[in-house]
């Protein structure tokens, strides 16, 4: 009888993801998940009107129409300190986001991928590079899965799972590795040192102001003051406009 297929989810706040394994000897493949306007990215974006949340690449594009909706902070900051979102005159915290988002992405995977046998989450290594925050951040991973009803069997370093990519070039393991993961809204580097044959986590640098939201951000200004020069045109007097040039910027 065949092992239930193990989904593996990539909580990044780059872009949700998800890979599905068939089993030993087989490679995991990804899983494209749809959202609701057909879209394939799940950046973590959040957007309230003060009754609904919108999440994920709609959130994105309503980031410059309405930038004071908007939270881009709720995976980084998983934790139960209030959020900058509020729905019915009640703010959410940021695991309440990050519990609605995760939700929605099983809703439009199911369809896609059916019910995994087993989950593993490959989370941030910021998550795990403090004791004073690890404690809480593990227990809402458990608890996250537990009200979704995943059956869920690890928890992993996303900078470590990355070593396993059958489509990377491998690594010498008598050899330190540094691995970058570049986030929304921050950036992580992680050392990676031998010991007996194996590599390990030495260290762990968050770096908050190196995102790529705020690359984003300024790469779409430059380029806007650009289009300025050269047309006379402010892209800037209309969020709506900003927002469409921002897709472009984007794509």
């Amino acid at each position: 009888m065949n092992a239930p297929p193990t989904l593996g989810l990539e909580l990044s706040d780059a872009g949700l993801m998800a890979a599905l394994g068939a089993g030993a000897g087989t490679d995991p493949q990804p899983v494209l998940v749809p959202e609701g306007q057909g879209a394939r990215d799940w950046p973590g974006y959040a957007c309230s009107d003060g009754k609904t949340v919108t999440l994920g690449r709609g959130a994105e594009d309503l980031w410059f129409v309405h930038p004071r909706r908007i939270d881009l902070h709720f995976w980084a900051r998983l934790g139960h300190d209030p959020s900058a979102l509020q729905v019915n005159g009640k703010t959410l915290s940021s695991s309440e986001l990050a519990f609605l988002f995760l939700r929605e992405f099983l809703v439009r995977l199911e369809p896609v991928a059916g019910r995994p046998g087993r989950v593993v989450l490959a989370v941030p290594g910021a998550y795990l590079r403090d004791p004073a925050i690890e404690e809480e951040r593990i227990g809402l991973l458990l608890g996250l899965p537990h009200e979704l009803k995943l059956p869920l069997v690890g928890v992993v370093d996303a900078g470590l799972a990355a070593l396993c990519d059958p489509r990377g070039p491998g690594c010498d393991p008598g050899l330190p590795v540094v691995l970058v993961d570049a986030g929304l809204t921050g950036a992580g580097h992680t050392q990676l040192q031998p010991r007996a044959g194996r590599l390990a986590r030495a260290s762990h640098l968050h770096l908050p102001q190196a995102g790529l939201a705020a690359l984003r951000r300024q790469l779409t200004a430059a380029l806007g003051n650009r289009f300025l020069r050269h047309t006379a045109f402010d892209i800037l007097t209309d969020g709506r406009v900003e927002q469409a040039f921002f897709r472009q910027v984007h794509d």
